[in-house]
């Protein structure tokens, strides 16, 4: 068993995450509902975090995760095709996927969902 220390920007990070995987809104991590809930049942040292900067950090996290994918693809991959995928749930919310196919330089055919 090692301490579990608490990192704020690991904290900030995640929270981006999950606004973008669930489209929440970009203030929920200023709300006091969230931080009650965080510091109730997770963390107590966890400390709201204003819609700027979780803005400035979801660009952050996208310019990351974009530069990973064109490293990974580009790196040997002469063509990448886009396929989407859009569909209506039971709470009448919309949804959309994105995947990237590709050949690598190993001549296998790969797969990235863009999330």
């Amino acid at each position: 068993m090692h301490n579990w220390n608490y990192k704020p920007d690991v904290a900030r990070s995640e929270l981006c995450c999950l606004i973008a995987r669930l489209n929440l809104s970009l203030a929920i991590g200023e709300t006091y509902a969230w931080e009650e809930y965080i510091i109730r049942a997770h963390n107590p040292r966890f400390t709201k975090v204003s819609r700027h900067t979780t803005t400035r950090d979801l660009s952050k996290l996208f310019t990351e995760r974009r530069n990973m994918l064109k490293n990974s693809v580009l790196s040997g991959a002469s063509s990448v095709t886009l396929t989407s995928d859009i569909w209506s749930g039971n709470a009448k919310e919309d949804y959309i996927s994105v995947v990237a196919h590709y050949v690598s330089a190993d001549w296998e055919l790969q797969k990235r969902l863009l999330v």
